[in-house]
């Protein structure tokens, strides 16, 4: 349900009580291509949410775009239209929201021009003809269309068919977002995407002629700047996290030493402030090979996740891992303070395994989801099982809690009826990263550590055909209320229609209701726990 569902951000509960109703037919009478949620400026709750409605395609290269906003109880806060051209390559490109940022009294939008046929890859698609516009919430005004040229702002106020051609908006930057007031970008290349060839090789030729880094305000000037690739050996550099303070850069070696992003662990962390580089994080274990999987941020630390894997395998594979490790930074240093390992057999007595790898034998493996960090210095860990075959299968959901050194504390398996996926041999995290499985994710309730963890089941019983042709969603609730947990679940699928659950401010869920009869709302209900 999940990977077919794209527009599920969601957020549910055990009990709620009816609020707001928001019908989704008098939002626009376009048809919505695109929709972000727009959190607060200290990400730890919505502030509200953006659509995009295509209105008319008034020409190959131009579309009559309506946005929308909404606030957090889902009352219209602004909507209007506007023009939007598209540099398309032979016709299958179209606007696309890149993201949706809010500072102070404005939010930023940002817009690329989708590549639908699939000739680019997915990030080189976000590098056609980038552009971004601002919305003004005290006058709701619209601004032009806006680039990023040399890291300086120049506003686009007559877009000509002319300006769309590739050639012509190649130099444009990419505008990144960060936890904070800031925005980073990255240029100073002469070298636009090539139209032919491998994807990587694209992306790689691109990234690695960069020459600086910079840091805007939300004024869009810079605050600081750092010189790249200056040095013979060549990186190709991105935008990885943040927080109120640290920015985190990923680093990615070039040439021989070329690594997909998940396997590349050279990570830069800046003063997001000052620009002053605090650290770098590399991968000084002697026994095993990181691959990065999460991470988060304390007020002292930052915490990094990463899957283990054997020293001498060169390529990530997630059948291939040892388990997990935790390692904690200090932000003042940037260096280690702790390291705790969890191999699979560390979960013994809970669960047993036929070798190193976690493999469960007549069963499969498992792959962590989410970390989940607590006020107590504990760590929920959502686990959902999985098995790698010709057709591979969606299977359990298990919840731990571990304790600061990453001993197991509590443990429950829940079980599913298991989804098979014909002819699709996929590993686990590729099913994790694309949205095959069914877990969602979790969200904190209130501001006391109390969290909801969310996933989907279809229940159908009976043949793989029939469980295809009428499912049978629920969604499967486990909060985490005062140090206890509770369990759940809510029916998702209708006579005539379905229930998708959206994330929301904290403490509420947003539902959108969809039926045949074309009577579709958005509701908004809190939460009783």
């Amino acid at each position: 349900m999940k990977f077919f569902s794209t527009l599920i951000l969601c957020f549910f509960v055990t009990t709620v009580s009816f609020s707001q109703v928001q019908k989704l037919q008098q939002l626009s009478s376009g048809e919505l291509i695109s929709s972000r949620i727009i959190y607060e400026e200290n990400h730890r709750d919505v502030f509200g949410y953006f659509l995009l409605y295509k209105i008319d395609k008034t020409s190959s290269a131009f579309y009559e775009l309506e946005y929308v906003v909404l606030d957090k109880n889902i009352n219209k806060i602004t909507s209007g239209v506007f023009n939007q051209g598209v540099s398309s390559h032979l016709g299958r490109s179209g606007p696309y929201v890149s993201f949706v940022k809010k500072i102070d009294e404005m939010i930023y939008f940002g817009m690329y021009d989708y590549d639908f046929i699939g000739y680019f890859s997915d990030y080189i698609s976000q590098h056609l003809n980038p552009r971004f516009r601002t919305i003004n919430l005290n006058d709701f005004s619209i601004s032009p269309e806006i680039i990023i040229k040399d890291s300086k702002v120049v506003e686009n106020e007559n877009v000509e068919r002319e300006d769309l051609r590739r050639r012509n908006n190649k130099d444009n930057q990419m505008l990144y977002p960060t936890k904070n007031d800031y925005f980073v970008v990255f240029g100073g290349t002469d070298r636009g995407y090539r139209h032919l060839g491998n994807a990587r090789a694209q992306l790689e030729r691109f990234k690695s002629s960069e020459r600086k880094m910079t840091v805007l305000d939300k004024n869009l000037q810079e605050v600081w700047s750092v010189d790249i690739n200056k040095d013979k050996e060549k990186f190709e550099h991105y935008y990885f996290d943040s927080d109120q303070h640290m920015l985190i850069i990923q680093k990615v070696g070039v040439g021989r030493k070329r690594s997909s992003l998940m396997e590349a662990f050279h990570y830069d962390i800046y003063d997001i402030h000052t620009g002053k580089l605090i650290g770098t994080m590399t991968n000084t274990d002697p026994n095993y090979t990181w691959a990065h999987n999460q991470i988060y941020y304390t007020d002292d630390e930052i915490v990094f996740f990463c899957f283990l894997r054997p020293k001498k395998m060169k390529k990530f594979n997630s059948e291939k891992t040892l388990g997990y490790v935790k390692v904690v930074l200090d932000k003042a240093t940037g260096k280690e303070t702790k390291r705790d390992y969890l191999l699979w057999e560390n979960l013994q007595p809970h669960l047993t395994f036929s070798n190193k790898y976690g493999m469960k034998k007549r069963y499969g493996q498992l792959i962590a989801q989410e970390f989940i960090p607590l006020n107590n210095g504990n760590i929920i860990g959502v686990f959902e099982g999985y098995k790698f075959s010709k057709n591979s299968e969606i299977l359990d959901i298990f919840i731990m809690e571990f304790d600061p050194n990453m001993k197991v504390k509590y443990f429950n398996k829940i079980e599913k009826i298991k989804t098979k996926l014909r002819n699709a041999k996929f590993s686990g995290y590729y099913l994790k990263q694309n949205g095959y499985m069914d877990y969602y994710y979790s969200q904190p309730l209130d501001d006391d550590g109390n969290h909801v963890i969310l996933f989907s089941n279809n229940e159908r019983e009976g043949s793989r055909h029939a469980r295809r042709r009428k499912p049978d969603w629920s969604l499967g609730i486990v909060t985490y209320v005062d140090g206890a947990y509770n369990y759940d679940k809510l029916q998702l699928t209708k006579e005539d229609g379905m229930v998708l659950p959206f994330k929301a401010k904290n403490g509420f869920i947003l539902l959108s209701e969809f039926s045949e009869s074309g009577n579709n709302e958005l509701r908004l209900e809190r939460i009783n726990y």
